[in-house]
């Protein structure tokens, strides 16, 4: 790869990262063994914490470790055994939270429909049908959830990216060449 390249930003997975260098072609091993790649990584985790230690006024520098998981290990993967029940747990609690919030929507809706028993009584004497009635308030239930979903929808899409931009993480907006 030419030279020119160097200090040019590119978009990975939409977040900008500058090219700093470039891996020669030799660089994957793929007979590497587990143990020598993690005696590789050792000596690079030393360096970026001697490194990082330098510039850095946090104390928690030193105590950043980096760790080797071989792609294969899949679900057996010590790092998903650690994982795995605070992440059920947490979406344990999501999903009660959503039941909660879709419960208190319903009981407001079914209070709204029942205060309005007058007025529905007052339309079918005016001659609106029951299917107009239930079209009307369809319409209404709709546009309610609509309003709600609209909102929801850019929060969470403005969100996963906030979530996943190195900015949120100095740390790894320097390795990543931004910093």
């Amino acid at each position: 790869m030419d030279g020119h390249y160097l200090g040019k930003r590119i978009f990975v997975q939409d977040v900008p990262v500058t090219l700093v260098g470039v891996a020669p072609a030799t660089f994957s091993k793929p007979d590497i063994s587990l143990a020598q790649a993690h005696a590789e990584l050792a000596i690079l985790d030393h360096w970026i914490v001697l490194e990082q230690t330098k510039t850095s006024a946090n104390p928690f520098t030193r105590d950043v470790v980096l760790d080797l998981e071989p792609a294969g290990a899949g679900l057996t993967s010590p790092m998903r055994e650690q994982y795995a029940r605070p992440l059920a747990v947490l979406m344990a609690v999501v999903a009660l939270l959503l039941l909660i919030a879709c419960t208190n929507v319903a009981s407001l809706l079914l209070a709204r429909g029942a205060a309005r028993e007058h007025e529905m009584a007052v339309r079918v004497s005016l001659g609106a049908s029951r299917f107009r009635l239930a079209r009307r308030v369809l319409t209404e239930s709709v546009l309610l959830s609509a309003a709600g979903a609209l909102p929801g929808i850019v929060l969470a899409y403005f969100g996963t990216g906030m979530l996943s931009s190195p900015a949120w993480c100095p740390r790894c907006a320097k390795w990543a060449g931004q910093g």
